[in-house]
C-alpha cells in the first residue's frame, strides 16, 4: 500500500491515464450547416440561478457565489464570453480542463478500480453546457426509449421497480417462468467512444453550433485532467474517451450512447409491445421467456456492447428464473464461454428481487 502522497498522486495518474485512453482517428468533421442561435441572456440567468452553493471549484478555483452574485453587467458580460465561445466553436484551454476528485465505492477500499471519478469542471463551462443541454433536449428525450429510466423527468428507481414487480406478479399468476439477466457493466460512464458518441449525436436535430461546442469542449481531442487529493493535484493527462461523471449533460449524453437495439428480438408480449429489456441508465435487466431467448438476448448486448467498447463484468453479472414451480427451474446461461451465475435472490436498484416473485423478502426487511 502506498503511503506517501506523491506517490499516491502518481499512481492516481497512472491509473486515469490508462482508465481514459483509446484509440482514436481525426477530429470528425461536421457535416452539419455550422448555424444556431445566439445565447440570450434569460438564458444565462437561468442556467446561473440553477447552480448550487456550496459546490466545489473547478480548475480555476472560482466558486459558485461569486458567478452568482454577479450584477447586470457581469451577467451582459457572462452572455458575451460565451456567444464568443458558441459561434466561433474556439474552446480556452482552461474550459478543456477538469479536477477528478475519488469516491470510494465500498468503505476502506484501497486499489483506484474500487473508487469512483467525479469530474468537477468550471462553473462557466456548466452555465455553457446547461443552455445547450436545455436546447438539444427536445432532440434528444424523443429517442431515448421509453424502457430507460434513468435520468429521465418524472421517472426515478421506483418506476423501474415498480414496471419488474407488475411483470413478475402478472407471469406468476399465469403461471409462466419469467427469466431475467441483471447485467453489470464495467466502469460503463468512463468508457463511452467519443468518435462513436459524435456520430450519434450528428443524427439527431442538432443545431451545428451546438454540435460543434459538444466535439471542442466535451469530445474535445486534448481534453485533459488531473486528481486532487486534498489539495494536491496530480499531473495532467489525457481524457480520450468517456462521459465525465458530474458534468451537467453526461446524463443525455449517456442515455443517447447506450441506445442498445433489441427491436427484432423476442421478449414478453405486453399489450402487442415486445417488452424484452429495462435499465435505470447502465443497469439493465433483459427479459426473457425462456432460456433461450434470454441466451439470444444476451449474445445480442455483448455484440453490441463491444461494438460500442462496453464490457460485460461477467463474475457481477447475474440470472434468475422467476418461476411458481416449487423447484426452481434450472437453466444455463454463457457469455464467451463463461458460465453466467444462476441465482435465487438479487437486488435490482436497493430492491431485493426472489425467485419466488413475491415481496415477502423485501417487506421483512
Amino acid at each position: 500500500m502506498l503511503m506517501e502522497k506523491k506517490e499516491i498522486l502518481n499512481r492516481w495518474s497512472e491509473y486515469v491515464e490508462d482508465l481514459f485512453k483509446d484509440d482514436r482517428c481525426k477530429k470528425p468533421k461536421i457535416k452539419k450547416k455550422i448555424e444556431g442561435p445566439t445565447i440570450l441572456k434569460e438564458e444565462v440567468e437561468a442556467a446561473i440561478k440553477k447552480l448550487e452553493n456550496g459546490k466545489a471549484t473547478g480548475p480555476d478555483n472560482i466558486p459558485v457565489e461569486i458567478i452568482k452574485a454577479l450584477d447586470n453587467l457581469g451577467i451582459d458580460l457572462t452572455t458575451k464570453l460565451l456567444n464568443a465561445t458558441y459561434n466561433s466553436g474556439t474552446i480556452p484551454e482552461d474550459l478543456c480542463k477538469s479536477v477528478f476528485i475519488v469516491l470510494p465505492k465500498t468503505p476502506g477500499a484501497a486499489e483506484c478500480e474500487l473508487h469512483r471519478t467525479i469530474s468537477l469542471i468550471t462553473h462557466f463551462t456548466k452555465i455553457l453546457l446547461r443552455i445547450l443541454m436545455h436546447r438539444m433536449r427536445k432532440s434528444i428525450r424523443p429517442e431515448i426509449s421509453p424502457k430507460q429510466f434513468g435520468f429521465m423527468p418524472d421517472k426515478v428507481t421506483r418506476n423501474a421497480i415498480f414496471t419488474l414487480s407488475m411483470l413478475m406478479e402478472g407471469c406468476i399468476e399465469m403461471q409462466k417462468d419469467l427469466h431475467l439477466c441483471f447485467i453489470d457493466y464495467s466502469k460503463a460512464f468512463d468508457k463511452v467512444r467519443h468518435v462513436e458518441l459524435f456520430r450519434m449525436l450528428e443524427k439527431l436535430d442538432i443545431d451545428g453550433k451546438d454540435l460543434r461546442v459538444i466535439r471542442n469542449l466535451y469530445m474535445y481531442w486534448d481534453q485533459t485532467a488531473s486528481v486532487r487529493i486534498e489539495v494536491e493535484h496530480s499531473d495532467f493527462k489525457p481524457i480520450k474517451r468517456g462521459v465525465r461523471q458530474g458534468c451537467v449533460m453526461s446524463p443525455d449524453l449517456f442515455n443517447v450512447y447506450i441506445l442498445r437495439n433489441f427491436y427484432g428480438i423476442s421478449g414478453l408480449k405486453i399489450n402487442g409491445e415486445i417488452l424484452n429489456n429495462l435499465r435505470y441508465a447502465d443497469d439493465t435487466v433483459l427479459i426473457a421467456e425462456s432460456g433461450k431467448q434470454l441466451q439470444k438476448l444476451l449474445d445480442t448486448a455483448v455484440l453490441e456492447s463491444k461494438r460500442m467498447g462496453l464490457s460485460l463484468n461477467v463474475k457481477k453479472t447475474e440470472f434468475m428464473v422467476i418461476s411458481k414451480k416449487s423447484s426452481n427451474p434450472k437453466c444455463n446461461l454463457v457469455s464467451k464461454r463463461e458460465q453466467i451465475k444462476q441465482v435465487t435472490k438479487c437486488k435490482y436498484l436497493g430492491y431485493l428481487i426472489t425467485s419466488d416473485g413475491r415481496c415477502t423478502s423485501e417487506i421483512s426487511k
